[in-house]
């Protein structure tokens, strides 16, 4: 996949756009709503409390000055879904004095994994030029969206991507397994990975992967079975949140079909129910295909979380995911033009277009955009399953 001067122009132009628009904002009263909402559940763990809860939570944002509420206006209540193992990783940042001072460490630490991630990018792909790495990954909206609230999403895809690359070039399988068990805080995002483990025969990997899910969350299970409950009804509500039948500050950058689906009059519990289906079906279909057509194991990884975020529930800021993906793929012989449309569709400026054309503020292209791509996919695993 070669890119024109135009494309690279293009794309320097939007990376410093994006640092106008969203890097300056670093500037302002340090506030990212994820760090704060899972720091403070840590903190609110470590007290004895329920993580789950937003007056756990709120018991701990009263001790500090200054802040936002725990729940900005517009957003639903009890945001907190990660799996209870995220009280270990965010519990070293309760250690520092005031909310402030955690927030500005946790910054630094999210630099020194973009920096990663640029330099696994680099070692995967060593004939994509650096800067168009970082024209990349500075022009997708999402990574600084993901950065400026804290996501953890920056350091997960940074140990996906070390993941990919110790299993798939190093061949070190229990050491990517134990990378891709430090991710399932976002259990989500991970099946993915997992799901090519397994048709890849990485068996140690997975079994890494197994334990240190479990040494990372069964403890808490067990020893406050009641976590289990609120996770679940968090879950739940987010999700009912999402799918409510109006627009409202999350649906609008869930990447899936879903939510379309559910404003298109669709039954919401038969969404609920078949949805998981059609995922699980169709990354069978897809490791059908690899075994039948002997595709590259990295072309399976991508489609199998390409499958993810059409089926699954993801927000706009996790398909930079999907985007370092793309990025190890550049120049594959295999499926170059799903990754140059794919490229394309997660820079298209959805909500300005959507405000031009006066359509409501809602992310219908990239979810239609996906499941048209997918169907063409599909329908080369039929074609290489009949032959």
């Amino acid at each position: 996949m070669k890119f024109s001067r135009i494309s690279i122009i293009l794309l320097s132009a939007l990376a410093i756009v994006q640092l106008l628009q969203f890097g300056l904002k670093v500037s302002e009263a340090y506030k990212p709503l994820d760090f704060r909402t899972y720091s403070f559940a840590s903190e609110a763990a470590i007290m004895g409390l329920n993580p789950y809860t937003d007056s756990a939570q709120e018991s701990v944002r009263v001790l500090e000055d200054n802040l936002m509420p725990h729940t900005p206006i517009g957003f639903p209540h009890a945001v907190t879904v990660y799996a209870p193992g995220f009280v270990t990783l965010f519990s070293p940042y309760t250690l520092f004095s005031n909310f402030r001072s955690s927030a500005y460490f946790h910054a630094l630490i999210q630099i020194l994994a973009f920096v990663l991630i640029f330099l696994l990018l680099k070692k995967m792909n060593p004939e994509i030029k650096p800067w168009l790495i970082l024209a990349l990954l500075l022009g997708f909206r999402g990574t600084w969206y993901a950065a400026l609230n804290g996501q953890p999403l920056i350091e997960i895809s940074c140990l996906l991507l070390a993941a990919i690359y110790f299993s798939h070039f190093k061949k070190k399988e229990i050491l990517a397994g134990v990378l891709l068990g430090l991710c399932s805080i976002k259990f989500t995002i991970i099946i993915p990975f997992v799901i090519w483990f397994i048709n890849t025969n990485k068996y140690k990997g997975l079994v890494a992967v197994i334990v240190v899910s479990c040494g990372i969350h069964l403890p808490y299970l067990i020893l406050y079975p009641q976590y289990l409950d609120s996770w679940f009804s968090n879950m739940n509500h987010l999700y009912d949140y999402i799918h409510c039948g109006e627009i409202n500050s999350l649906n609008i950058i869930n990447t899936g079909v879903s939510v379309p689906l559910h404003l298109l009059g669709i039954n919401h519990g038969i969404i609920k129910l078949f949805l998981p289906i059609l995922l699980l079906l169709s990354m069978f279909a897809l490791g059908t295909r690899y075994t039948h057509q002997k595709i590259e194991p990295l072309n399976l990884l991508f489609l199998l979380s390409f499958t993810g975020f059409i089926f699954g529930q993801h927000l706009f800021y996790d398909l930079t995911l999907l985007l370092c993906l793309g990025i190890v793929m550049i120049g594959s012989k295999n499926l170059s033009t799903l990754y140059q449309i794919v490229l394309a569709i997660l820079f298209l400026p959805i909500g300005k277009i959507a405000e031009l054309l006066k359509l409501p503020e809602f992310n219908f292209v990239v979810p239609i955009f996906l499941i048209l791509l997918f169907i063409l996919e599909l329908k080369k695993v039929y074609e290489a399953h009949i032959v």
